[in-house]
């Protein structure tokens, strides 16, 4: 258990260290360096499943009937985000065909993009954002009580340049941040190629809709 292992590490230093003694800060600088180590492994497990997925015929009904990559790619196009990630946990074959980017030109909450237990903050989001699967996003949802600031909009705006559609989480019965004129034009300048926009507008006044329209001009 974690008592277990902390215990352990406790055990480690010399009788009543604290937090201010030098080989306890030692130890705590060193969590840091464990966590991206245990990420660096992941991301090399993930990247080793891929090839060998890639390398593999798409195979069903135990082996006996293959199908060519391209026809597969056309069946996964009939799933949502959802399903494609069920399919993914397959086989190797199928994990790497559902990482194609042809796949994912929307993500939203069916997707699996939600955030019921808000624990999902914009580092997180960015993070999962950066999956290679993702890189020709469109489409963007945002969940709720996602804070996304004019950071979040640059760094967003970076990882996804093809973007074209972006909610804030606004929906029938949840809506997003309400955001300001600045807020908006921001927007819009960041992500270029951005032609739809779905948010909260109660904060935005007329200046700042003419404002909008001026930018996106022939986006609108």
């Amino acid at each position: 258990t974690a008592r277990d292992v902390s215990s352990s590490l406790i055990r480690l230093l010399p009788a009543g260290a604290t937090a201010s003694s030098a080989v306890a800060k030692k130890l705590l600088r060193s969590f840091p360096l464990v966590i991206q180590q245990l990420e660096g492994n992941s991301s090399a497990l993930a990247r080793a499943n891929l090839s060998e997925g890639m390398r593999r015929p798409i195979a069903f009904c135990d082996s006996t009937i293959f199908l060519p990559d391209d026809t597969f790619s056309m069946v996964l196009q009939c799933l949502n985000g959802r399903e494609l990630v069920k399919a993914s946990a397959v086989c190797k074959s199928w994990l790497a065909s559902s990482r194609d980017v042809k796949l994912w030109e929307t993500l939203d909450s069916t997707s699996g993009l939600t955030n019921k237990s808000k624990n999902l903050n914009m580092t997180l989001l960015l993070k999962t954002l950066k999956r290679p699967q993702f890189a020709n996003i469109k489409n963007l949802a945002l969940p709720r009580n996602v804070k996304l600031g004019k950071q979040g909009v640059k760094q967003i705006g970076k990882i996804l340049p093809n973007l074209e559609s972006l909610d804030f989480g606004f929906s029938l019965f949840s809506g997003g941040p309400q955001i300001t004129d600045e807020e908006l034009v921001s927007i819009v300048n960041t992500l270029p190629n951005l032609s739809g926009l779905a948010t909260d507008m109660w904060k935005v006044s007329n200046r700042g809709l003419d404002q909008l329209a001026t930018t996106m001009n022939e986006r609108l």
